[in-house]
């Protein structure tokens, strides 16, 4: 098969349930809502996943999946299963009481406002995040329990034969209005099961065994889904185990690759390093490698050695003591199990692995390199053990699903790099290690659940940006060991309580450079509090007050910006939309780059950054809206400090994004001031593609057309 590059219209096809569900949820379940033609669908899906993250209203794979079986387990560790595998993992489901036969299941039950959309686990399709309800979401319930966190595929109509499909794949059939999963293949056709069915006697209900022949299957299936790789081949294959590849790696190891996917690395030693995946021995097969296997003897997995390379999981003999820099950059890596033999990670060891879900560090582990896990975005959670000394800079930056971060206690010092969890938008607990001797600079920048922090005793500063823009940062408790707080350290962050476990006369000695010392004039300081006695006065995960519509704040980006290009932000803070109509109200946040000329020769410069604006905002842009829409909102401000505004006016030319952008509208401005009165501002340009205001006002905006 072919891989298609599918399009924005395609993708919705097949996830208009999932897309839809920004704006409302359809009470017809026969029909599908549309999208509004200025709304993409991934910028719809951003919505629903920023709600959904402070809200944890997503459905839990506890809610779905409340028992495992032992096939299940294997899968969700990162294994491919066998058709058979599959078929035992989703049939399992069939006696739970939430997916019996006859059970209700409409784009409405059981997906209630309280546990919302079931956001499935196998990844982007064309880059779009994917959640659902309705019948796509109970293919992606059962696809999930098959096939845990293994990449999608998806192909159209013509690009795929009916030899291709297998026990667990996923079809959009009814000319694309209805969405089943695969139990069964045989010469004639597929047995399908499938939920909320539009017509005939299972209507709005689930419903186990129904068969589709082949012509049919072949006639009316628009879309058609897969979790197994490309070229796929099944353990029970009597092929499976004949080698495609069988050489000598050099200083005693050798190497060899299955026809099913398997590398096996043998011998005694250390492999070799490669600077880059080209030089890789097996690198003309480097998308056929589905598992790695380190047998006993080899002590050393040599960095670059499965950069790129098409490896679905991995297993790590106890006798590696080292994994190189690079050594699984940019696989396809769905879990990792690291032996306590393990004394060191390398820099970017798993850098940019996207499917990388589930990494267990083993106690013995001493030193994970920078950047090791960046970009492990579906990582949820990380345990690091006792043995941790060091922890390189950006080592967990951007992993963009985290949720928790904790070290083992009664462990040794550990030196932390800087921007360790920066960007981290979803963290919400984290249990810093006991013995530190700082917060490092940017080290949870961005994180915007996280709404409590306790530094450990020890700690002698709190470097630059080491909160700022945490948008729900309400509480921190600080030890007396602290003697440097640094510019923009808790920058933009509602703060309303910090705990000192040291006197007044203490707090007041501690150096707090640039903005700090105004910035912590704010909260009520709670002197001399000893940690451990009573109940801790952090607030619960994901009570922290996420509500940023009292506009721009400092920031961070002290780069001068003289060029058009503009600030690369993404920070996914601001009001976060709680009901349906909300949703639809506020759906005006875009994930493009924000391109604009900040400034002109003489003038300051400013920041220019996505924002959900809350309800008073809103009530004030609506005062003078009239007949425009709201097309995005934004928050506008100086560099320079936390000025709502300034003497001096400046021009700013904004490129209007590309998602409403259309030939023939109008745009204008509205700026939002301090005291809560709407600016209109017009177009001074006549670039149909850019809009030009002069203001000298900083806050909320609006970009709105007509």
């Amino acid at each position: 098969m072919k891989q298609r590059v599918l399009s924005v219209a395609l993708a919705l096809c097949l996830c208009v349930s999932s897309q839809s569900v920004s704006y409302a949820l359809p009470k017809d379940t026969s029909q599908q809502e549309e999208i509004p033609e200025e709304k993409s669908m991934e910028e719809a899906d951003d919505d629903v996943e920023k709600s959904a993250a402070v809200q944890k209203t997503t459905l839990r794979e506890e809610d779905i999946l409340s028992k495992e079986t032992s096939d299940e387990a294997a899968v969700r560790n990162g294994d491919i299963p066998s058709p058979s595998e599959a078929y035992e993992a989703m049939i399992a489901l069939k006696d739970q009481e939430a997916y019996k036969e006859g059970t209700t299941w409409t784009n409405d039950e059981p997906y209630s406002d309280a546990k919302g959309y079931y956001r499935w686990k196998g990844g982007p399709l064309d880059g779009k995040n994917i959640s659902a309800v309705g019948c796509v979401a109970f293919a992606f319930i059962l696809s999930d329990a098959a096939f845990g966190s293994l990449p999608a595929r998806m192909y159209s109509s013509g690009e795929f034969s009916f030899d291709d499909i297998k026990v667990g794949d996923i079809l959009r059939v009814n000319s694309d209005a209805h969405t089943v999963i695969v139990l069964e293949v045989s010469d004639v056709g597929v047995v399908v099961a499938e939920g909320n069915i539009s017509t005939g006697d299972h209507k709005g209900k689930v419903h186990w065994g129904r068969g589709i022949s082949k012509e049919e299957v072949m006639r009316d299936t628009s879309h058609y889904i897969t979790r197994y790789p490309e070229n796929y081949v099944p353990p029970e294959d009597p092929d499976a185990n004949e080698l495609i590849a069988d050489e000598s790696l050099g200083s005693g190891l050798a190497w060899k690759l299955t026809k099913a996917g398997t590398l096996t690395i043998s011998g005694k030693g250390a492999m070799p390093d490669f600077d880059k995946a080209a030089d890789q021995p097996w690198s003309n097969y480097a998308d056929k490698i589905r598992k790695v296997v380190i047998e006993d003897g080899v002590t050393g997995i040599g960095s670059g050695a499965f950069w790129n390379c098409g490896v679905i999981s991995a297993e790590i003999s106890a006798g590696v003591t080292t994994i190189g820099s690079n050594a699984f950059r940019g696989s396809q890596l769905i879990s990792a199990v690291i032996p306590g033999s393990v004394k060191t990670i390398g820099d970017s060891a798993f850098h940019e692995c996207k499917n990388l879900s589930s990494v267990k560090i083993s106690e013995g582990v001493e030193t994970i390199g920078s950047n090791a896990f960046r970009a492990c975005t579906p990582l949820d959670a990380i345990a690091l053990p006792a043995s941790i000394s060091e922890v390189g800079d950006a080592a967990f930056m951007e992993c963009t699903e985290m949720e928790s971060a904790a070290f083992a206690s009664g462990g040794r010092q550990v030196k932390m790099g800087d921007n360790v969890f920066t960007r981290c938008y979803k963290l919400m607990r984290v249990t810093l290690p006991e013995r530190i001797d700082r917060i490092g600079e940017g080290m949870f920048q961005n994180c915007l659940m996280l709404a409590g922090v306790e530094i450990p005793q020890g700690a002698e500063s709190i470097g630059g940006s080491a909160f700022a823009s945490c948008s729900g940062l309400t509480t921190v408790i600080i030890p007396d060991s602290v003697s440097t707080i640094k510019a923009a350290a808790f920058s933009n962050c509602p703060l309303k309580d910090i705990y000192f476990t040291g006197t007044e006369a203490q707090w007041n000695d501690i150096s707090k450079l640039g903005d700090m010392a105004f910035a912590l004039e704010k909260p009520t300081i709670h002197y001399n509090y000893t940690p451990g006695t009573g109940p801790s006065p952090l607030p619960e995960p994901g009570d922290g007050d996420n509500d940023n519509s009292t506009g721009g704040s400092s920031n961070n980006n002290t780069g001068s910006n003289h060029n058009s290009g503009g600030n690369n932000r993404d920070d996914s803070g601001g009001y976060t939309p709680k009901s349906p109509e909300e949703i639809k109200r506020y759906a005006c946040k875009g994930k493009e780059v924000i391109e604009y000329i900040p400034a002109g020769t003489n003038a300051y410069q400013i920041a220019i950054e996505n924002e959900v604006q809350g309800p008073l905002c809103f009530e004030a842009f609506e005062k003078v809206l009239g007949d425009y829409t709201i097309g995005r909102t934004y928050n506008i401000y100086p560099l320079s400090g936390t000025a709502y505004g300034m003497e001096k006016e400046i021009q700013v030319t904004m490129k209007i994004p590309s998602a409403i952008y259309k030939e023939n509208r109008e745009y204008k401005m509205i700026c939002v001031t301090k005291d809560g009165k709407p600016i209109l501002y017009g177009d001074l340009d006549s670039n149909p593609e850019t809009i030009t205001i002069k203001t000298n006002k900083f806050y909320a905006y609006a970009l709105i057309y007509k």
